[in-house]
C-alpha cells in the first residue's frame, strides 16, 4: 500500500476543534487527490490502449486483399502439390507390385521347379492357382466361369487383371466398372471404365520361357522390356512416343521402369 504524504505546512490546527479532526480531514483530502489522479491515469491508459488497438486492426479492404492473395497462391500451388502426390503414389504402387510378383515367382520356383519349366499353356486361373496364389498377399480374387480371366485385388486399393496367362494389367485404383474383361492388346483403353494407359493402368507380362532373355534375370516385366513381348531393345524415344499415344500406352510401364520406377519429368501422360 502506497503511503500518503501529509503536508502540514499550510495546515492550521486552530481551525479544527481537535488535533485528531485536523489529521482526519487532511488524510481525507489526500485520498481524494490520489483518487482523482488515479482516474486521470486510468483514462489516459484507456485512450492509449484504444489508439493502439485502432492502429493494429485491419480494414475490410485490407482483409479482402489478403484473402485474394492467399487464393491466388493456393490456386498456383495446390495443383502442383496434388500432381506430385499422385505421381509418388503411382510410383510406389508400381514398384511394390513389381517386387511382390518377382518375389512370388522366386518362392514358387522353390516348390514348383524352375520358371522355364512352368506350363504356360494352362488357362489363366489354373496357372494362377498353381504357381502364384500361394505366394501373393491378396484381398480377394474374382474368377470368370470360362477360366480365361481373373481379377486380383490387393489391400492397398490396387487391382491386377490377368488374361491369357502371361498378360497382366495392373490398375493403381480399382476401375469404376469391375465387370470388364481384361485385354492386353493395342486398342484404345482411355475411357471411364478402365482409365488410361500410363495413368490408371499399366501393362506387365509373365515373360514366356522360350524367349525370356532379360539381362537382370526378372521373369515378370513391363510390356516392352527386352525379352518380354519383344526380343529387341526398344529405344527411349520409341517408348516415349508409344506412351504418349493412348492406343499404345502400354509402353509407359517400361518407360517408368527404366527411370528407376520414377515417373520422368518429361512424362507424356498427364497424371
Amino acid at each position: 500500500m502506497k503511503l500518503l504524504k501529509i503536508d502540514l505546512e499550510d495546515a492550521k490546527p486552530e481551525d479544527y476543534t481537535s488535533t485528531s479532526q485536523f489529521f482526519t480531514q487532511t488524510l481525507e483530502a489526500q485520498k481524494i487527490e490520489h483518487h482523482n489522479a488515479s482516474r486521470k491515469q486510468n483514462y489516459h491508459n484507456y485512450r492509449l490502449t484504444s489508439y493502439r488497438l485502432k492502429k493494429c486492426a485491419f480494414t475490410l479492404a485490407e482483409v479482402l486483399i489478403t484473402l485474394g492473395i492467399i487464393g491466388v497462391v493456393a490456386a498456383m500451388t495446390i495443383p502442383s502439390i496434388t500432381a506430385n502426390y499422385r505421381k509418388q503414389s503411382i510410383e510406389k504402387k508400381l514398384a511394390k507390385y513389381y517386387s511382390a510378383m518377382n518375389q512370388a515367382i522366386l518362392q514358387s520356383e522353390e516348390e514348383n521347379g524352375a520358371y522355364v519349366t512352368w506350363d504356360f499353356s494352362l488357362d489363366s486361373q489354373t496357372f494362377y492357382d498353381t504357381y502364384l496364389a500361394k505366394y501373393l498377399k491378396t484381398l480377394k480374387v474374382e474368377k470368370d466361369s470360362d477360366k480365361r480371366f481373373l481379377k486380383i485385388f490387393f489391400a492397398d486399393g490396387t487391382m491386377a487383371a490377368m488374361g491369357f496367362t502371361s498378360c497382366i494389367n495392373f490398375f493403381t485404383k480399382v476401375p469404376k466398372n469391375k465387370s470388364f474383361q481384361p485385354v492386353c492388346s493395342n486398342t484404345p483403353l482411355e475411357n471411364e471404365v478402365t482409365g488410361r494407359y500410363g495413368k490408371d493402368l499399366f501393362e506387365f507380362r509373365l515373360c514366356g520361357s522360350s524367349w525370356w532373355m532379360h539381362s537382370d534375370g526378372k521373369k515378370f516385366e513391363p510390356w516392352g522390356a527386352k525379352g518380354c513381348a519383344t526380343n529387341q531393345y526398344i529405344d527411349e524415344q520409341t517408348l516415349y512416343d508409344g506412351c504418349k499415344n493412348p492406343e499404345s500406352g502400354r509402353y509407359c510401364t517400361e518407360l517408368i521402369r527404366r527411370n528407376g520406377w520414377k515417373i520422368p519429368d518429361n512424362y507424356p501422360v498427364r497424371i
